[in-house]
């Protein structure tokens, strides 16, 4: 989904700017955000997470020099985007997934795209018609089982010689190019909210009946859907977005709720857990939207006088 809105929401500031502007743009949506996460996350996911020792139902914080440097390593590397997801061996927390932050992987491939628009944006206007052929080809690929070790589509890029290609990135890269397609054609595709929450409907029940199904028809009709929920209008408006900061957020809130699942004071019903990870995530992403995101990027459109 997020992919998709940047391809779309991209391709169209793209069409408003110049490529250095727009890049700036771009990356004044997303990096003080990020860089604030990260450091949010050194200094205190982090140390709640691996800091603790665990001795019976009792927690005490073990906070020492390698775990200042782990912090940093962290901090350091991910600002770089190197996807550095994890701890140092040594340095095991008590989760069955040990990534601190197993979000942070989709931004290397959102940088990516935001490139690819910057650059060849008059190559994608000048034929639309073969970036639906190449859509075309991304649902084809996609409608093979990812899992299948002989055709799956990881196995295909490795017979290509394409070795570091992964389902993950193909899939992303078919929304973003699905994102850029509605942009092209926006004047030409009539939204209709009847259509999209029915194919909201067709798209639950084909994920549930076959994972090929979904491959094939959700880079079509998800965007549709997401369109029709774009032109809703929502009480609190359109400049007041919430999403991304809650994005950061949600995953080390749910590893500190499982890793101090034990403890007294942490909830351990299902239900209880999920209220309070959606509360805590929302809080972060007002607060992060308020006191980061948007003065940011105000700033930025201030001095530069970029459009939108």
């Amino acid at each position: 989904m997020f992919i998709f809105m940047s391809g779309l929401l991209c391709f169209i500031s793209r069409s408003r700017n110049s490529a250095p502007r727009f890049l700036l743009l771009r990356f004044a949506c997303i990096i003080p955000g990020y860089v604030a996460c990260l450091t949010v996350t050194s200094l205190l996911f982090i140390p709640v997470l691996a800091g603790f020792v665990r001795n019976g139902s009792d927690l005490t914080l073990a906070f020492n020099k390698r775990l200042i440097y782990a912090s940093a390593d962290y901090f350091l590397r991910n600002l770089a985007f190197t996807q550095n997801l994890y701890l140092p061996t040594d340095l095991k927390i008590d989760n069955p997934v040990q990534a601190i932050n197993g979000s942070l992987w989709t931004l290397q491939p959102e940088i990516m795209g935001y490139l690819l628009i910057a650059i060849l944006f008059p190559l994608f206007c000048m034929t639309p018609r073969l970036l639906v052929m190449l859509l075309g080809a991304g649902v084809s690929f996609l409608a093979l089982n990812p899992q299948h070790p002989r055709i799956g589509l990881r196995a295909v890029l490795a017979g290509y010689g394409f070795e570091t290609g992964t389902d993950s990135h193909l899939l992303l890269g078919v929304y973003l190019l699905s994102g850029i397609i509605y942009a092209i054609y926006s004047s030409r595709i009539d939204i209709n909210p009847k259509i999209g929450f029915l194919f909201i409907v067709l798209l639950v029940a084909s994920y549930y009946v076959d994972l090929r199904i979904f491959n094939i028809v959700s880079p079509v009709i998800l965007p549709y859907s997401i369109c029709v929920c774009w032109m809703i209008q929502w009480p609190w408006g359109p400049q007041v977005d919430y999403s991304y900061g809650v994005y950061l957020y949600s995953f080390p809130i749910q590893q500190i709720l499982w890793n101090l699942r034990q403890t007294a004071f942490i909830l351990n019903d299902f239900v209880e857990g999920l209220l309070f990870v959606s509360l805590s995530s929302l809080a972060f992403g007002v607060l992060s939207f308020h006191y980061i995101e948007r003065p940011c990027r105000l700033s930025i459109l201030s001095s530069m006088k970029v459009k939108a």
